[in-house]
């Protein structure tokens, strides 16, 4: 009995023993170190993605056309509408400001036809493409005949007239010079320039012009 025993556990190392060596050259012969078969099932277990199934269905959906109700993205096809307002009634009544020096001096040499041009300047509209490229011009005129020769203390176009108002130490301004482009857009008529005279700080003679120029 004890020799049938001994028998059958050597027939099964022998087995076993053989099963492995099977094993071991084969994995050695394909060029991978030899594991445990768990140690294998870890490593050849395919790489998941770690996004979940409703996150993909979430991303398709964020991607998808906007439903015919929605109002995000709506371009609509109804033309845009935009007034321009080119006249500004808004200025009606006010009065182009004159240097308290120069309204000292019309009391001794008289300036009402000035005044009344400026009066009727007031009650006019503002046309203000028009307005708007002649004060350009004015001033363009102005810085022409010496950068510094006139300090511009206010220019002012409305509809058909505009007033300016200067100072120097140098003298009037008298407006545009006869052959001077300006002549063609404006003129001073028969107006003459009315004028005052304040000092500086050095004591200095200032001469404040105010000129009158009208629409051709």
């Amino acid at each position: 009995m004890a020799l049938i025993v001994s028998l059958g556990i050597a027939l099964r190392q022998e087995l076993f023993g053989e099963n492995h060596r099977l094993h071991e050259p084969a994995a050695q012969s394909a060029g991978v170190p030899f594991s445990s078969s768990a140690e294998r099932v870890v490593s050849e277990a395919p790489i998941r993605s770690t996004k979940s199934p409703s996150a993909a269905i979430n991303m398709r959906k964020s991607k998808s056309p906007m439903s015919p109700g929605s109002n995000v993205n709506h371009v609509s096809t109804t033309p845009l509408q935009v007034t321009i307002t080119d006249v500004d009634k808004s200025v009606v009544g006010s009065a182009f400001p004159i240097s308290a020096s120069v309204l000292s001096a019309c009391r001794n040499h008289g300036c009402d036809e000035v005044r009344e041009k400026l009066t009727e300047m007031a009650n006019e509209p503002r046309d203000n493409v028009w307005a708007t490229q002649m004060e350009i011009e004015i001033q363009n005129n102005i810085t022409s005949q010496g950068r510094d020769r006139y300090t511009i203390r206010d220019i002012e176009c409305r509809s058909s007239i505009c007033g300016i108002e200067t100072a120097s130490l140098e003298g009037q301004y008298l407006g545009p010079s006869y052959n001077d482009p300006l002549r063609t857009n404006l003129t001073g008529g028969e107006l003459i320039p009315i004028w005052g005279y304040e000092t500086d700080a050095s004591g200095a003679r200032i001469t404040v012009s105010v000129i009158v120029l009208m629409r051709r």
